[in-house]
């Protein structure tokens, strides 16, 4: 309680409202943007609107601030018109949805009905990340409907603020390998979205991102050889644990890889889609609460004679080896690919925070992996690019979808470290 106390005066001191802006409701948008996994391309919608607006209180909202969810289309005109004529062809289950569910539920047993939750859907499918940035269609209708949700909030007499972008993009220049450092691209990004959201706005905090990972690697145009040295389908999922690792205003939410995807091919289905919500909802909670949300990932890699060792930060110890939600990967999805394109992986082990790797030789000048292997033209959970490796996070937070239970733990981000 003293912890969702100290959230609601941070967030009150952070846009600087007076004393009398405590009697006004404080909006916080968080969109979905990317290509087509923030569209939630195919997935099956689950989520009931109807029932939605009630559990939350009509707390909930669009870029409209009102509670007319599902319209989505790449112009605002023909968006505007779906949703006169209740045209909802492409009313897809996206992540939002979920995400909502789990902040309002967290505000709603810690809080008082002050802070209202504002998502909607960004991007365009099938789409690189150079024609998702600055000044691209995409990028300037996301722009247009955040000045939307902040002049109708100013008319409301609320203040509206956008702490974060949820981002669901990679898979264009993970399968094209597309050239220049993405990397490079999604900080430009993150930062361009940072300078026109505040001079919106007027906040006076920053915009983060809440980074997913891509993990089709099998897809990819080259030909995908996981035990190839030089393996380009890395480059990107890399890239965005490299952010995490190394950028204060990346925070994680998780890789797609744990997950039910659809025909095993890219996008996630709709109950999948939802828990990847409810994912990025505590992550947004977390960092609301001022802390640095790492997800699992790697920390240090140390050589002991023919073994490895590798630790990670673990959110919600302890690590577990699962292969039940996750089907069983070789080595539990660990390598060590030596220079000749051989795996000298022998035996994985944890002890504690971090994951012993015994090669059946001196690991000199090697790459090692996590989650690099998959069948061809396959992705997910099943047969695709995959590990088992997680935490626990999913003894403490639980969704239901449909009435079944699923777990959100974290799982760890795939990797590839040359050592």
């Amino acid at each position: 309680m003293k912890k969702m106390h100290f959230l609601m005066i941070s967030l009150l001191l952070l846009i600087g409202c007076s004393d009398n802006r405590l009697k006004d409701k404080i909006i916080v948008a968080v969109p979905v943007y990317g290509q087509s996994l923030a569209l939630g391309e195919e997935a099956e919608l689950v989520t009931d609107f109807d029932t939605l607006r009630e559990q939350l209180d009509h707390r909930f909202c669009t870029e409209n601030l009102d509670e007319s969810f599902g319209f989505f289309s790449n112009s605002i005109f023909k968006q505007k018109i779906k949703k006169m004529f209740r045209y909802s062809n492409r009313t897809f289950e996206i992540s939002s949805y979920g995400m909502a569910e789990y902040v309002i539920a967290s505000w709603k047993e810690q809080l008082d009905d002050r802070l209202m939750f504002c998502s909607f859907p960004g991007g365009q499918g099938a789409t690189g990340i150079d024609f998702l940035g600055e000044r691209s269609p995409a990028y300037n209708k996301m722009l247009s409907e955040i000045k939307n949700a902040y002049h109708l909030a100013q008319k409301k007499q609320c203040t509206l603020i956008v702490p974060a972008i949820c981002w669901m993009q990679g898979e264009n220049d993970l399968v094209w390998n597309i050239e220049g450092s993405y990397k490079d691209k999604i900080t430009k990004l993150r930062s361009a979205f940072e300078r026109d959201i505040k001079s919106i706005t007027k906040q006076t905090i920053g915009v983060k991102f809440i980074l997913y990972q891509t993990n089709c690697l099998t897809i990819s145009k080259l030909p995908f050889n996981a035990n190839d040295y030089n393996c380009p389908q890395t480059r990107v999922p890399q890239a965005q644990l490299d952010l995490l690792l190394s950028d204060s205003n990346f925070v994680a939410s998780g890789p797609t890889y744990p997950y039910t995807i659809k025909r095993e091919y890219v996008h996630l289905d709709g109950v999948s889609q939802k828990r990847f919500g409810y994912l990025q909802g505590v992550s947004l909670i977390k960092m609301l609460s001022r802390e640095k949300v790492y997800g699992l990932v790697p920390i240090s890699l140390l050589k002991k004679n023919k073994s490895i060792i590798v630790s990670f930060n673990v959110p919600v110890p302890p690590l577990v080896i699962d292969t039940v939600n996750v089907a069983k990967a070789d080595n539990y999805g660990f390598s060590v690919i030596n220079r000749s394109n051989q795996n000298i992986l022998n035996r994985v082990f944890i002890e504690n925070n971090n994951v012993h790797l015994e090669c059946n030789e001196y690991p000199n000048d090697v790459k090692v992996r996590y989650a690099v292997n998959g069948m061809h033209w396959k992705t997910g959970n099943r047969n695709g690019a995959r590990g088992n490796l997680r935490d626990s996070q999913g003894s403490v937070y639980k969704c239901k979808i449909r009435d079944q239970y699923f777990r959100l733990d974290n799982w760890c981000y795939m990797f590839d470290y040359k050592l």
